[in-house]
């Protein structure tokens, strides 16, 4: 039998999940309008371990982890070098300008699965 009290731990991994959650609420309607078969994520966030294979989990989709340092200024200039005719599209200034993902996180089973 449960009881009301729980760990900062499990608050702080509840906490986690609400902000997975929502952002799968963000993908799906993204989705919408395009659809895409995995996620950059970039910034500080991502040397959290746990919170990436979570989000991976519960979006249900690969989450690679950007292998630049400076996620923003990369993409302005790729973004750029586009619109000064480098490049025709962001996807083929991305293929020569961004180096490899630093890590991969494959989703597991979708955390919804028999609820």
């Amino acid at each position: 039998m449960g009881t009301r009290s729980h760990e900062p731990e499990e608050l702080y991994r509840a906490l986690i999940e609400a902000t997975a959650f929502g952002t799968r609420t963000i993908v799906e309607a993204f989705e919408s309008q395009a659809s895409r078969d995995s996620i950059v994520a970039g910034g500080g966030l991502t040397h959290n371990r746990m919170l990436m294979q979570l989000y991976a989990d519960v979006l249900q989709r690969e989450i690679a982890v950007a292998g630049a340092e400076q996620v923003s200024a990369l993409g302005a200039a790729m973004l750029g070098a586009v619109a000064a005719g480098c490049y025709p599209s962001v996807a083929e200034a991305a293929s020569h300008m961004a180096p490899p993902p630093r890590e991969i996180y494959p989703p597991n089973r979708d955390p919804l699965d028999g609820l």
